[in-house]
């Protein structure tokens, strides 16, 4: 066990371990009623401990990431006023 160990610490960088982290992503896709992709629509995310407040927008395929979010409840929404029915 002592030379697996030695022989760890001995590669460049050293030995590092994998864990949990404390963020996570939000994603998904904004569709219309018939299922169709809306483009441009503004998502926002807001935290419901801390009002911190979160922006992205939709791809042309009406896909969004908000990346880098700490563990909490939100409350997210979509709007698009380009968005016609």
């Amino acid at each position: 066990m002592r030379r697996l160990l030695a022989a760890l610490l001995a590669l460049p960088g050293g030995y590092r371990g994998f864990g949990q982290t404390a963020s996570g992503t939000l994603a998904g896709v904004v569709r219309d009623s018939s299922g169709a992709p809306i483009a441009a629509a503004g998502i926002k995310v807001r935290s419901e401990n801390t009002s911190t407040l979160r922006e992205a927008s939709t791809d042309i395929q009406g896909a969004f990431r908000v990346p880098n979010l700490l563990r909490d409840l939100f409350a997210e929404g979509a709007l698009s006023t380009a968005f016609v029915p």
